[in-house]
C-alpha cells in the first residue's frame, strides 16, 4: 500500500517539529556520517567567541558549526566549557584534521589543525568515532 505524500509529509513535519523542541538550539538539521545531526551555526565574531561556553552540554544528535568567510589559520580553546567536545576542522565541507575527546580541563590550550580552514564543527566528546568520521570526508551543511 503507497502512503499518500501528504501524510509521509504531515508525518515528517511534525519529527522536525517534535526534534526542534528538544532542541532548541538548533539552526539547521544535516547529515554528518549518515546521522542526523542539529546544528547551531556559529558565523559573527561575538558568537565564534562565546561558541559552546557556559553550556552544560550538547546533545549527542548535535553540533556546533562555526563558519568563516575565508579559510586562515584557526585557533580555539576551551575557555569556560563545562564539558570535553570533539573539534572537526573543515575546509570547503572536506574534513581537514580531528581532535577528539578535547578536554574541558586544560582551557589554556589552543587547538590549531595543520592547515587552513573556513569552518569547524564542534561534536559531544566521542561524536566523530560514533559518525565514523575521517580525513577527506565531505560534510554538507
Amino acid at each position: 500500500m503507497k502512503v499518500p505524500s501528504f501524510i509521509f509529509a504531515f508525518v515528517f513535519l511534525t519529527l522536525f517539529l517534535l526534534f526542534t523542541l528538544i532542541t532548541p538550539y538548533t539552526d539547521r538539521l544535516s547529515l554528518v556520517g549518515g546521522s542526523l545531526l542539529f546544528i547551531q551555526i556559529r558565523d559573527t565574531q561575538p558568537e565564534w567567541s562565546r561558541g559552546l561556553s557556559g553550556r552544560t552540554d550538547l546533545c549527542k544528535y548535535c553540533g556546533m558549526l562555526f563558519i568563516f568567510p575565508v579559510a586562515s589559520e584557526r585557533g580555539f580553546w576551551m575557555k569556560d566549557m563545562l564539558f570535553s567536545i570533539d573539534m572537526v576542522w573543515l575546509k570547503g565541507g572536506s574534513i581537514v584534521h580531528i581532535e577528539e575527546n578535547v578536554s574541558h580541563k586544560t582551557p589554556e590550550k589552543v587547538y590549531k589543525p595543520p592547515v587552513f580552514v573556513d569552518a569547524v564543527l564542534e561534536l559531544p566528546s566521542g561524536g566523530a568515532a560514533r559518525r565514523s568520521l575521517d580525513i577527506g570526508d565531505t560534510i554538507r551543511f
